[in-house]
């Protein structure tokens, strides 16, 4: 069964980890100048791009399987220990990261305070299985179907969203499912995520200027924010946005400041590549950036070398996420994929008024506060505010939704807002351009650039009220502002309280959020998942019953074929995880009609089961010769009834 592993399929899962520490080794020593925290953060692009890579051409001949992948992932391991053998025998000692001792008893508290939460979430992670609905529709659901298939391929689908959506955050997931034998650390991938974050903020607040004390103070603005600890155990994919795009940030100060060499911008390109590949809101958070590095490569290293790094820029990002591109292009004559999905998230109107109202609509999901009384002045005030631009708060032609309110903070991964980091974020951004010759004007155009990403992400998308998580980058670049702004102008005791007032804030996330509570804290959470068990988690309060009654019958007459026929937004990747899948001897595909991709079902697949939901013509009594068994909650099961032996 997907929820169970086995120390094989754990020491496998753990090749791909094994192998970055080769490289993030091999990369300090080869590299002294570097630092380990850079070499860990340019390590980890390079695995980025390589994985995408490999993966792409292991497609191409359907080797995407545990013995493709444990090749892809012993090689740079067996690279990194042949380096390490011959440095050792030239008398040359391989150094390895070491941690200083030297932390004050304030700057050990924060330390202890974000290593908990970091250790917290990633029991999390390990104990809940994908749960979020997304995941359950089409994050896990590719996933499982790429391994099925062993190549990213397209494939007959009645939730188009597994075939165009970006897929770089699924791909790294596909690496520990296929090696892993399941999806018991695929949360994993959004949690290395949260902790490559946490390493670059730090890093890039050195850059900045910030003494130790600021950097950490940037590492507790990112740990303990609630959107991103919501994040960081489950496989929604808008940390794996945030970590390439601060990455791409690192590296635009260094080349800001002067930094040369090659090294800078290649991670530049290849993080930016990855960015792109992640989700289309990384767009948002790369434009601003790419002017802030073109602006720093003419004035650094002049115009005629800017335009051959962007012309490089322009072939990695292409080269990085041109599987993906062409398989779009193949299957819906578009690089983005279907036009009316593109359609029905961009703007229809694009004026100044526009910009306004999307922008402080998008901030309000970070305003709310446990008062109603505030909550309803906020309200009003921007109602007042659109009643002045001639637009309606729920104006259709920017938003998705038909509602728009201010609530109070949420525990919802899908709602949680960061209300006191955007507190502080504000507070950072006014003394960053009042003070801009006590910061430094590279921080105070950072912070001016980062601040127009948000921008840029308001007037490309249309306003929805589960926006709050495209919002991860946003706050995740500024993270290291923060730091650095608040370090240099407030006392010290004042910046170590504030990081201690975040870190005890953010308790309520770290143990109770909604959909997978340690320890629930709302009348809307889940039984604590330590209570329940992990197939029930996967779709608590919703048709477990239904799901269970349709795979306990097709497992029982041992049927390995399994055809699906229902709705764009139901649960599919239940169905595998309750079938069994990963298995070799199971083939689970769709029945479709009408859609794009449905030219690439299969016309060899015969189903000895199907299963069908309300989206299914209610009058049918067979489906590909089957007949009807059991219908129930809304799901139909079509299979031959199991014999019965006469007594």
């Amino acid at each position: 069964m997907a929820n169970r592993i086995g120390i094989e399929s754990i020491v496998l899962a753990l090749l791909p980890l094994i192998a970055f520490l080769c490289i993030c080794i091999a990369a300090g020593n080869i590299f002294p100048g570097w630092g380990w925290r850079r070499a860990f953060v340019r390590s980890f692009v390079g695995v980025g791009g390589y994985t995408i890579l490999a993966n792409e051409g292991l497609s191409l001949i359907r080797g995407i399987t545990i013995a493709g992948l444990a090749i892809v992932w012993i090689l740079p391991i067996l690279a990194a220990g042949i380096w390490g053998v011959r440095r050792r025998l030239r008398g040359t000692p391989v150094r390895v990261p070491a941690w200083g001792n030297d932390l004050t008893l304030t700057e050990w508290i924060l330390v202890v305070g974000v290593g908990a939460i970091v250790v917290i979430t990633a029991v999390v992670a390990w104990i809940a299985p994908p749960n979020t609905w997304d995941s359950l529709t089409y994050h896990m659901s590719r996933v499982a179907h790429w391994a099925q298939e062993g190549s990213l391929r397209p494939y007959a689908t009645g939730i188009e969203r597994q075939i165009f959506m970006s897929p770089v955050a699924e791909i790294g997931m596909l690496q520990v499912y296929v090696l892993g034998s399941g999806d018991r650390l695929v949360n994993f991938v959004e949690w290395f995520a949260m902790l490559v974050s946490i390493v670059a903020v730090t890093l890039l607040a050195k850059d900045l200027g910030a003494g130790r004390l600021g950097q950490l103070f940037s590492a507790v603005f990112v740990s303990t924010l609630p959107m991103g600890i919501a994040q960081a155990s489950s496989t929604m994919t808008d940390y794996v946005v945030a970590v390439w795009a601060v990455d791409v940030a690192c590296e635009s100060v260094l080349i800001a400041q002067g930094a040369r060499g090659r090294a800078p911008v290649i991670s530049a390109c290849l993080a930016a590549g990855l960015t792109i590949g992640s989700k289309p809101t990384g767009f948002a958070y790369l434009l601003p950036l790419a002017v802030f590095i073109g602006a720093g490569l003419v004035r650094r290293r002049g115009l005629r070398e800017a335009a051959v790094w962007t012309i490089v820029a322009v072939g990695v990002v292409g080269i990085l996420n041109a599987g993906y591109l062409s398989r779009n292009m193949a299957v819906y004559g578009n690089l983005l994929g279907r036009e009316r999905t593109v359609s029905q998230h961009s703007n229809k109107i694009l004026d100044w008024r526009v910009v306004i109202s999307n922008t402080l609509r998008n901030a309000s999901l970070h305003a709310g506060t446990p008062d109603d009384r505030i909550n309803d002045w906020i309200y009003l005030s921007l109602a007042k505010v659109h009643f002045k631009l001639g637009l309606d708060l729920t104006e259709p032609r920017t938003s998705t939704h038909s509602e728009f309110r201010i609530t109070r903070p949420s525990m919802s991964e899908t709602r949680a807002g960061n209300p006191l980091h955007a507190l502080l974020i504000i507070v950072s951004f006014v003394l960053a351009i009042v003070f801009w010759r006590k910061v430094g004007p590279i921080a105070a155009v950072y912070s001016i650039v980062i601040a127009l990403s948000f921008v840029v992400l308001s007037t490309m998308f249309k306003f929805t009220i589960y926006g709050s998580r495209y919002h991860m980058g946003f706050f995740v670049l500024y993270a290291p502002l923060a730091g650095y702004v608040i370090w240099r102008v407030f006392p010290r005791s004042l910046v170590a309280l504030i990081g201690l007032g975040l870190i005890l804030a953010s308790r309520q996330w770290v143990f109770g959020i909604d959909q997978r509570p340690l320890v629930p804290m709302s009348r809307r959470a889940s039984p604590s998942i330590l209570e329940t068990s992990r197939r029930e988690m996967y779709l608590i309060g919703g048709p477990l019953q239904a799901y269970e009654t349709m795979t306990d019958a097709i497992l029982g007459a041992r049927c390995s074929t399994v055809g699906v026929m229902i709705s764009g937004n139901s649960a599919e990747y239940v169905l595998w995880v309750m079938l069994g899948a990963p298995r070799s001897d199971l083939e689970i595909e769709w029945i479709v009609g009408g859609t794009p991709s449905a030219r690439y079902e299969d016309p060899a697949f015969e189903p000895c089961a199907v299963i069908c939901d309300i989206s299914c013509e209610q009058a049918l009594v067979t489906v590909r010769g089957l007949p009807l068994i059991s219908d129930a909650s809304g799901y139909r099961l079509f299979m031959q009834p199991p014999k019965t032996t006469a007594p």
